[in-house]
């Protein structure tokens, strides 16, 4: 009867959330007057609902509580590690992955791995190296309806969300200009992100006003409905929100080992806020080029015995290289 149940959900794809007033989730609408208005909803209606979707390998009894499970050691792995097959699966923009793993994570297995900002699930994925490789769970959310779409296509073994995260329930303004890692929520651009990717809106062309509107929930909303209570890598990429979405996490709810933040040049003193949130709840960060590398003071890293060079993305190609093992992280926020 229960996996009956869980079909069901798995069917509907939707999971009800609502942080004002729980009660509303079981109030029934006027269906009918909404089928004669043409299917349009009233002027200033927020949408209380997430558009989750879930292989169907989940719902088998055995595999009811494995995903949220943490990562584990496989000498297995460790020993297919050593030739350097993961690197064969690396999609980040600025092999944050490899870094991860070699770093933090190597030789670990059925991990969960949560990328907020998926993209369309193969872009700069840094998800991507963990799934097809170790076979962790990776958890996806991502706001923009078209790359949505294709992550749910591209990445279909994923838990996949269509919501935006923020630090509490309200509706957002979604720029789709520029290419597509740099599109986002206007209420977190900074003016100069906004003049250099999105200049129709910086330039007044177009009306913030104008612009689409998606739902924005807490991550803790989010990891509750999941029943999500561990996450081995967090990768926090929303140009921009990242500081109101850890503003909206419980890390009392959900334990989290690592995570990996943009960092980037255009608010250094939102970067010092972010950083500051997470070591308040146990992490300790460094920047590592361009991204924050936090790691959770109760983790105890496995480190590859040989680090690789890395390379960034310059806008067109992999270019500049970084890391190996005389990397040293330079230490950002207030603690040292």
């Amino acid at each position: 009867m229960n996996f009956i149940v869980l079909l069901v959900i798995f069917v509907a794809l939707v999971v009800v959330v609502d942080a004002q007033n729980p009660n509303l989730r079981g109030r029934k609408k006027n269906a009918r007057q909404r089928m004669k208005d043409g299917g349009k909803m009233e002027e200033g209606q927020i949408v209380q609902a997430l558009d989750i979707a879930y292989p169907l390998k989940f719902f088998a009894a055995e595999n009811t509580d494995t995903w949220r499970s943490e990562a584990r050691y496989s000498a297995e792995l460790d020993e297919i590690s050593n030739d350097g097959e993961y690197k064969k699966h690396t999609l980040a923009q600025d092999q944050e992955d490899i870094w991860l793993y070699e770093n933090w994570f190597y030789g670990m297995k059925a991990g969960v791995i949560m990328e907020s900002g998926a993209l369309n699930g193969l872009t700069f994925s840094t998800s991507y190296m963990f799934e097809t490789f170790a076979d962790w769970t990776a958890l996806h959310v991502e706001a923009d309806p078209e790359n949505y779409k294709n992550l749910r296509g591209n990445r279909e073994q994923a838990v996949n969300v269509h919501a935006a995260l923020c630090s509490e329930t309200k509706l957002l303004h979604y720029s789709s200009f520029g290419v597509i890692p740099v599109r986002g929520f206007v209420e977190f651009m900074t003016e100069s992100f906004i003049k250099k990717w999105h200049g129709p809106i910086y330039n007044g062309k177009v009306k913030i006003e104008d612009l689409p509107t998606t739902q924005c929930v807490p991550v803790k909303l989010l990891m509750r409905e999941l029943n999500v209570h561990h996450i081995d890598i967090w990768i926090l990429d929303t140009e921009g929100a990242e500081e109101s979405v850890l503003k909206g996490t419980d890390f009392s709810e959900v334990h989290i080992n690592a995570v990996a933040m943009e960092c980037d040049e255009h608010d250094l003193a939102k970067n010092a806020r972010k950083t500051d949130i997470l070591e308040a709840n146990g992490f300790q960060c460094a920047l590592v080029e361009r991204n924050c590398m936090c790691k959770h003071k109760d983790y105890k890293p496995r480190r590859a015995p040989k680090l690789s060079e890395l390379q960034m993305f310059d806008g067109k190609a992999w270019k500049k290289t970084y890391g190996g093992d005389n990397l040293v992280p330079v230490k950002i926020g207030r603690n040292p």
